[in-house]
This record gives structure tokens, C-alpha cells and sequence, in this order.
């Protein structure tokens, strides 16, 4: 069996336990190897495995301790009861021997979210005689279990020590920061209280937790009194407790606060510099001055050291941990508080205060004050661009890697100056450096080629795109890369393209209608005006259009319906060119308003000032348009087929052929004689004739 537990096969090891079980019933006498074949089991087959080995081995309470506390591990609440069952049964859980027991069974309930099942589990360690007054570290692990009970964990705190429990530190500790996950101040003002009149002296935890209590409620001056408090007990404040007090101060924005708080970190900083340069000064001159000298320079230091302490003791004392205040977690919190409001200059100077004071540096450091290079919403300056590719170029001189954040910052920087060149030149570097892509960077990657003027910018964001959806999981575009890529397509004019992103953003992610309808418009207008086969087929796909004899324009907005009488004229025009007439009338169907509202058919108002923009007039459609009867009783009989059947159905219009096919006529004898006057002239040129062409009377719109 040993062999076999060694090998890592704990259920062959088990089953020839069970084959000899029922021959010998001799149980597995070795505890070690007993205990190792339990935990193999819960650890690497099932808890159901180990529970049917458990009545043939011999296992001591601190070993079924550790088997609970497996068993929590893997998160099966029935092992921790089932264990804890059978140490009862087999007479473990009782007597001080069986404490560790008993501890575990309260961390793997409390760690399960059991905090009813761990209190219960200390009733019944107290009733086994497994608990004594003194025994304070168990009441802290069951104070921990109660943690998402904050009343329960305070009432039951309060009844131990009333029963004469003598509190550690650790005890208010765990009260405090329940207190912290409820920012619950009121019950942390007691634990103090408690704290006071039991004569516990607070340490680093209790003051950085008081800290956080306050902060997460929002109370900055509750802040500043623990602060105050903790300048009247002679408690110093390390490292971990300014850097609390710094995101304190940007919690509640308080920056000039901050400054403050910043400006004594530097000066007890320089001097805990200089008391390093004296001792080292010292530390060289004793190591010159030889063996009779040394104990000369022991003493020298001794009364220096005294000196020292007795100059300071009038001021502020002396922070622990070695004198460190500046740290470089505190240095990214003060440019992190900075940055987020908005003093971007000042997180800069907090970085050159650290170099000069001799803080360590980091890539976080470094990615924090790439970061204070740029305002977001304004134009970046092309000295801030040369501040940024000068820190980065300092990055990788003090031999730090750069990260996906410092690659993603940089690319939001090429954004803003729109330098996607430089962006594409990063990435290369970012390949060859083997950091890792994931999709906000390359979605930021995108932005900054998109963003940039030039010929290829476009198909070269187009590229990447494409390379992303290919690539793994943690590159696949999401619905801001879809957006990013259409803008930029769009930007460029390559509309076709876009369009055909948007379609394929639409199955997998929401629709953005407004989106949609403006990149669909102008491609529409487009089409129509340069004759752009495959910009018409993209439209015709986008609006669903199959036949242009006959389209439903219901539940489209403005722009849409727009898009769609578009893209059939636009058909329409192809085949014109083709065959040299139209073959059939176009029927729009409109509506008549009634789900718009108070009935105003406002779709249909829009559609006629269309046509009326492509010079396709509908003499009496007007009329019709604006409630005329309906009811078949006009004046006369026009000779245009759209007014009888805008008469007869208020919610279609129907354009005839006849009308279509003069329009197209004068539009192409206007190109014919607008091509003979450019080449007779040698240049082109608008001419009036171009205000008969089927398309809006007025120049296109520019593409955005």
C-alpha cells in the first residue's frame, strides 16, 4: 500500500483494503499511512472513496482534522460533516487532544458559508470538553466563520467575554474587518470600545482596518480622526498605513489632502535616507579602522543612535519596517489618485520624487505614468507623445518588461495623435517580445490604425481584425472591437466592408440600431450615387432585399426606410444600364401611422420628400399624403397610376415604371453630355444638368 500511495494510486490502495476487510477485519494500522491514503482519496478520487476506507484505518483527530480541511478545499460540505460524524462515533472529538479537530470543522464551515453549522460546531467542541477560557485563537477562527453574520459575530463575541474570555488583538481584529466588508462604522466604534476596556493594544491591522471602515463608508473625516488617534497612542505608521491613507484621500477626493500627507512621507523618507547613509559611512569606517577601533565605533554608533532617538523624541516618531515610507505600492497609489482626478502633472511629479528619493521602480509604475501623459478628451500635445516613448524608452533601459497594459496604453496614446505607423511599429515590437495579446489591447490596437490618415490604414485594420477573429479565445472580437473596426471602415469609405463587419457583429452581439441605420444610409447613398456594384449588394443583404417590385417598409425608422428606396433605385439603375428600360413598377409599403404617434404617418411624409429630392414627382401624391379621402372620388382621373393607388391605399405608394425610366433617361443623356463637355474641355466639371440626375438635388453628403 505504501508502494502504491507513493505511486499516486490511492483507489487500488483502498480496494485491497476492502478485499481483506471482510476476510481479517483488521483495520490499517500504521496512522501515517493511514492518514496519507485519506487524503489521497479526498484529494485526487472522491470524498465518497475516502468515507468507505474510513472504518478500516486508524486515524488520530489531527489527522481527520486535515482531512476536513481537504475536504473543504474541494467544497464538499457533506465529507465535513461526514469526517466530523465519524471522529464522534470513534470517540476522537473529545478531551484538548481533540481541539485541532474541532478548529478545522469550524474554518471548513465558515469557509463553505456555513456560519450556523460552525457555531453549532462550537457548542458541541465546548460540550466534548475540547475548549477552555484560555483558548482565545479558537474563538478568533469561529469570530472569522461569522464574518457574513456581522450581529451574530458581535453578540456572541460579547457573550465570551462576559464568560471571562481574555481577547487578543487578532480578536478585534476579526471584528474590525467584518465591520470593513459591512462598512458598518457604528459596530467598528464598538469593537474599539471593547478593545479599550479589555486594555488591548492595537497594531498595524487594527488601525489599517479602522482606516478602511471609515473610507468605505465614505467618512474622510472619520479617516483623519483614526489618524489623529493613532499620532496620540505613539502608534508610528508603516509603509501599508500611508499608503491606506493616500487611496483614503482619492476615495473621498480629497487630493490636496493627499499632497499634504505626501509632502511628510518625503521629508521622513530623506531622513530615513540619510540615517542609511550615516550608518553605512559608519559601517565603511569601522571595517577601515581595524579590530581596537571597531568596539571605539560600536560605542560612537550606540551613543549616535541614542542621540538620534532623543532629537526625534519631541517630534514625530519614527515609522516602522526600517524607516521605508515611500514604498512602491505607495508611490502607484498617490499617481493612481492623481491620475483618477484628473492632475496629471502632479502624478508625474510623484514619480520623479520617487526617483530622486530612491524608490524602487516597476512596470506598474511605469504603465501608471504612461498613463498621466494624456488628458483623455483633449488633443495630445506631440511633446506629451515624446514624454510617453521617453518613459517607455526608460522602462526597458532599467531592465523592466513591458506588459499587455503598457503596449495597450501606448496604443491609446498613438489614438489620440493619431499615429497608427507608430502603433503598428509598437505591435511588431510587442510580437517580437512574446506579450501577451488580449482583446482590449488589440481593440485599442485597432483604434489607433483606424484613427490615422493614409492610404492602406484601412485594409491594414481590416487585417487585424480578421487575424483576431482566427486567433484564441482572449483575442475574439467584442462588441467595442466590432464598433472600432466599422468606424474606422467607415472613416475610410470602404462602407462594403463595414457592413459586412456589422453583419457579422449582429450575430453574435445586440444590434446597435442607431449605428446601423446611419452606416446603412450612406452606404445607400453611395450606391445609388457612384454605382457601386458591390456597395449594392451589401445594402440589398442589410435591408433585405429580394424583389424591388414590391418592399415593406414597416417597422423601419427614417434612416432605414431612406436606405432601402435607395438601394432598389439603385437596382433599378443597374438594370437600366443593362437592358435600357424598367421592367415594372415599384411598390412601397409605408403604413398608414397608426402605430406612430397620433396617427401622423410620419414614414410615409418622409419617403414622398425623398422622391421629391430624386425629382421622382408624384402629382397628386401630396394629397393623398396629406388625408385626402381615399375613397376613390377624385377630381379626375390622372393619368399617373401612383395618385389613384396612393388614393386607394394611403399605406403604399406606387412609383410607375414610366416615371423611373424618364429619370434614369435624363440622367444618363445629362452623363453623356457632361463626358462630351469634359473631354472637348480637357476637364471636368459640374454642370447645371447634374440637378436632374437621380440622386438628391443637392451634393451627396460626405462620407463621415
Amino acid at each position: 500500500m505504501r508502494e502504491l500511495l507513493k505511486a499516486g494510486r490511492p483507489s487500488v490502495a483502498a480496494h485491497i483494503l476492502q478485499e481483506e476487510w471482510p476476510v481479517t477485519s483488521r483495520c490499517l494500522e500504521d496512522a501515517a499511512l493511514s492518514k496519507e491514503l485519506i487524503l489521497q482519496l479526498i484529494g485526487s478520487v472522491n470524498t465518497a472513496a475516502a468515507l468507505a476506507a474510513l472504518p478500516m484505518v486508524a486515524l488520530t483527530p489531527d489527522a481527520l482534522g486535515e482531512a476536513i480541511a481537504v475536504a473543504a478545499a474541494r467544497r464538499s460540505l457533506r465529507g465535513v460533516r461526514a469526517l466530523l460524524a465519524h471522529a464522534s462515533e470513534a470517540g476522537l472529538a473529545t478531551g484538548l487532544e481533540a481541539r485541532g479537530l474541532w478548529r478545522a470543522a469550524i474554518v471548513a464551515y465558515g469557509a463553505l458559508g456555513r456560519p450556523g453549522e460552525a457555531r453549532r460546531a462550537f457548542v458541541d467542541m465546548r460540550e466534548a470538553g475540547a475548549w477552555e477560557l484560555a483558548d482565545t485563537p479558537t474563538v478568533n477562527l469561529l469570530l472569522n466563520a461569522l464574518a457574513c453574520d456581522i450581529a451574530v459575530q458581535f453578540t456572541r463575541c460579547n457573550q465570551l467575554r462576559q464568560e471571562g474570555l481574555v481577547p487578543d488583538t487578532s480578536t478585534f481584529n476579526c471584528l474590525l474587518k467584518a465591520c470593513m466588508r459591512a462598512r458598518d462604522v457604528r459596530r467598528a466604534q464598538l469593537a474599539l470600545s471593547w478593545m479599550q476596556a479589555d486594555g488591548v493594544e492595537p497594531d498595524e491591522i487594527t488601525y489599517n482596518t479602522l482606516l478602511k471602515v471609515h473610507s468605505y463608508s465614505r467618512d474622510f473625516d472619520g479617516v483623519l480622526a483614526i489618524w489623529r488617534r493613532m499620532a496620540a497612542d505613539g502608534f508610528c505608521p508603516t509603509a501599508k498605513l500611508w499608503g491606506s491613507l493616500l487611496v483614503a484621500c482619492s476615495a473621498a477626493g480629497q487630493m490636496e489632502q493627499a499632497a499634504i500627507f505626501w509632502w511628510e512621507m518625503k521629508q521622513l523618507q530623506m531622513e530615513a535616507n540619510a540615517r542609511r547613509a550615516a550608518a553605512e559611512g559608519q559601517g565603511q569606517q569601522t571595517a577601515a579602522a581595524g579590530g581596537g577601533a571597531k568596539g571605539g565605533s560600536r560605542s560612537s554608533k550606540g551613543g549616535s543612535s541614542r542621540r538620534s532617538s532623543s532629537s526625534n523624541g519631541g517630534g514625530a516618531c519614527q515609522p516602522r519596517g526600517g524607516g521605508e515610507v515611500i514604498t512602491t505600492d505607495n508611490l502607484c497609489a498617490m499617481m493612481t489618485a492623481c491620475n483618477d482626478a484628473g492632475q496629471y502633472e502632479r502624478a508625474l511629479s510623484a514619480l520623479e520624487d520617487a526617483k530622486a528619493l530612491g524608490v524602487p521602480l516597476d512596470t506598474r509604475t511605469y504603465n501608471i505614468a504612461l498613463r498621466a501623459c494624456h488628458s483623455p478628451g483633449k488633443t495630445l500635445r506631440q511633446e506629451q507623445l515624446m514624454q510617453a516613448f521617453a518613459l517607455y524608452d526608460e522602462l526597458k533601459s532599467s531592465r523592466l518588461s513591458p506588459d499587455t497594459f503598457t503596449f495597450g496604453t501606448l496604443f491609446s496614446l498613438c489614438a489620440a495623435a493619431h499615429q497608427g505607423h507608430v502603433a503598428l511599429q509598437l505591435h511588431a515590437e510587442m510580437r517580437q517580445l512574446g506579450v501577451q495579446e488580449t482583446v482590449v489591447c488589440m481593440t485599442l490596437l485597432l483604434k489607433a490604425v483606424g484613427s490615422s490618415p493614409g492610404p492602406g490604414m484601412a485594409q491594414e485594420c481590416l487585417r487585424i481584425f480578421r487575424r483576431m477573429c482566427r486567433g484564441p479565445a482572449r483575442v475574439k472580437p467584442n462588441q467595442a472591437t466590432y464598433r472600432t473596426v466599422i468606424a474606422a471602415l467607415r472613416e475610410a469609405g470602404a462602407l462594403a466592408e463595414a457592413l459586412s463587419v456589422y453583419q457579422s457583429m449582429r450575430r453574435s452581439h445586440p444590434a446597435d440600431n442607431s449605428e446601423f441605420e446611419g452606416l446603412t444610409a450612406v452606404a445607400a447613398e453611395r450606391a445609388l450615387t457612384c454605382e457601386d456594384a458591390a456597395l449594392r449588394r451589401a445594402v440589398a443583404d442589410v435591408c433585405a432585399i429580394t424583389d424591388p417590385r414590391e418592399v415593406d417598409l414597416h417597422g423601419m425608422s427614417v434612416l432605414e426606410a431612406r436606405a432601402a428606396v435607395l438601394c432598389v433605385l439603385a437596382l433599378l439603375q443597374q438594370s437600366f444600364r443593362e437592358s435600357g428600360h424598367v421592367a415594372h413598377d415599384v411598390t412601397l409599403i409605408t403604413g398608414r401611422g397608426r402605430g406612430s404617434a397620433g396617427g401622423d404617418p410620419v414614414l410615409r411624409r418622409h419617403v414622398f420628400a425623398l422622391l421629391r429630392e430624386l425629382h421622382l414627382e408624384l402629382p397628386e401624391a401630396e394629397d393623398a399624403a396629406d388625408g385626402s379621402t381615399g375613397d376613390g372620388s377624385s377630381s379626375s382621373s390622372s393619368s399617373s397610376s401612383s395618385a389613384g393607388c396612393a388614393a386607394a391605399n394611403p399605406g403604399r405608394i406606387v412609383i410607375p415604371r414610366e416615371l423611373i425610366h424618364q429619370a434614369l433617361t435624363r440622367k444618363m443623356l445629362s452623363r453623356q453630355a457632361q463626358a462630351a463637355e469634359h473631354s472637348s474641355c480637357g476637364q471636368g466639371g459640374q454642370t447645371g444638368s447634374e440637378s436632374q440626375h437621380l440622386h438628391p438635388a443637392s451634393l451627396p453628403p460626405s462620407i463621415p
